[in-house]
């Protein structure tokens, strides 16, 4: 018993470590910039025991990208825990589009830092970034109070913060990098307490142009 529950706990140790690796090369060097043999070197295995723990380089790129986005949603909750509604909202993006996660690549959020390169990718590739972006949403929503408004919220929050902090990083200029960080917490902010009705499928109503 005890040899079997050493060899289950030693797999299960293998297979956190190749994981943990990964979350960190793939937003560091990106997905197809990384190979197998190179995660699992930096996680401290042998090639060979790599397909004892996933199926493909997809399935670890699922696995990794869930646990960079749930790391990375920890540490933008890192002292900000107790809060809800607009005052976490404020504190949130403050921390989300702060210099230091925008300069932090490796381990800051995967959506933005490899949703450029898999939206180009394989469809397993693509619905390992839809979990991790659903999971982002979701935790977003719970923390606005969790209403179906504040799930649509959510997704504005998201697409403002990814979409700035990408911005961010394309850019060379200084002082219009750090513009846009400004301009995007705004943004970003404004989403997620917007008093906008919206329709079911999510969209604003459209007002119809008057007649003459």
């Amino acid at each position: 018993m005890r040899l079997m529950r050493y060899s289950r706990e030693h797999k299960e140790a293998s297979r956190e470590r190749i994981v943990h690796a990964a979350a960190h090369l793939f937003r560091k060097h990106g997905y197809h910039a990384t190979g197998i043999d190179q995660v699992v070197e930096a996680a401290g295995l042998t090639p060979g025991g790599f397909y004892k723990h996933f199926p493909s380089k997809g399935g670890l790129l699922a696995a990794a990208l869930e646990r960079a986005a749930s790391s990375s949603l920890r540490l933008r909750n890192t002292g900000i825990e107790h809060l809800r509604g607009e005052r976490w909202l404020r504190s949130f993006v403050a921390s989300y589009l702060s210099l230091e996660h925008a300069r932090d690549v490796a381990e800051g959020c995967p959506i933005a830092a490899l949703a450029p390169e898999l939206t180009k990718g394989s469809t397993e590739e693509r619905r390992a970034l839809d979990a991790a972006v659903e999971t982002t949403v979701a935790a977003i929503s719970e923390r606005l109070e969790g209403s179906t408004t504040d799930r649509r919220r959510a997704w504005g929050v998201l697409a403002s913060c990814v979409g700035t902090l990408s911005l961010f990083r394309s850019v060379r200029e200084p002082k219009l990098a750090r513009r846009l960080l400004e301009e995007g917490r705004a943004r970003a902010v404004s989403a997620g307490t917007s008093r906008t009705p919206r329709s079911r499928s999510g969209r604003s109503p459209r007002t119809s142009p008057r007649r003459p």
